[in-house]
């Protein structure tokens, strides 16, 4: 259902600066379509190899070596490897299974040296031992052979900043990327009623987005990519490679971004 994406694809095929799609891995549900297999779509209507995520949550090796070898049949290149969050049906009978993204990354250079495997970072951690513990495990996926790291979203510059001197005083010389995510006021209550796993809307911020849909004409749809494009800003200045840009779903909100 290509059609859905509403143009972007081409406008991601003859764009530089865009470098391909991500196809997430069992975000909506623990039954979503395999991501591979909307990623060869994506590979053959823009042209530009898509990062495919792989989620160890509810999986073993075997699952890992099914996934790898479809890649490679379909000369899909890029992966991001991630644990997972907790699996949303869990089996009644049985402990679920997750397969950890450290031996995960090894696996995958050992099946396939030339492949790009990413590796995920939340920075966004206030307690001593929840933000030690990304770090220490940040350690061993640079040791199991990431190629590169991409954060989970957040809204505070501080902890993007202390990331990359994190990644530069212990010598991990791998690119660091952004994930990033336009926050519009319906978007941030949702994702505190809900709780999306890892990500975190303060009070203070959604105090400022609903003043903005009080006070403007446009409840604050141009304050909300004026803010994302201020944030790119931001992290380019910090060193980040690039950024990872997630709920922008129309040719013209990537146009007025860019």
């Amino acid at each position: 259902e290509l059609h859905k994406l509403g143009g972007i694809a081409d406008v991601i095929s003859e764009d530089p600066l865009l470098a391909g799609f991500a196809v997430t891995d069992r975000v909506i549900s623990d039954r979503d379509p395999y991501p591979a297999v909307a990623a060869s779509h994506l590979l053959g209507v823009s042209g530009k190899q898509p990062l495919v995520h792989f989620s160890g949550k509810g999986r073993e090796v075997r699952h890992l070596y099914e996934f790898l070898s479809w890649l490679h049949e379909n000369s899909l290149k890029n992966v991001l490897m991630l644990t997972g969050d907790r699996l949303k049906e869990e089996p009644k009978d049985q402990r679920p299974r997750y397969l950890e993204s450290v031996p995960a990354i090894q696996l995958a250079k050992q099946f396939d040296p030339d492949l790009f495997v990413a590796a995920a970072l939340n920075p966004l951690k206030y307690r001593e031992e929840d933000a030690m513990a990304q770090y220490l495990k940040l350690g061993k996926k640079a040791g199991a052979g990431a190629d590169c790291i991409i954060t989970q979203i957040g809204f505070d510059m501080l902890k993007y900043e202390e990331a990359m001197h994190w990644m530069e005083t212990h010598g991990y010389c791998l690119p660091l990327m952004a994930n990033v995510l336009p926050m519009p006021v319906k978007r941030a209550r949702y994702i505190r009623a809900h709780q999306l796993p890892g990500v975190t809307v303060a009070d203070s911020f959604l105090a400022l987005l609903e003043e903005d849909e009080q006070m403007l004409a446009d409840q604050g749809a141009a304050r909300v990519l004026r803010r994302l494009a201020l944030q790119i800003l931001g992290v380019q200045y910090f060193g980040y490679a690039g950024v990872q840009i997630s709920g922008l779903h129309s040719v013209e909100k990537v146009a007025a971004l860019q």
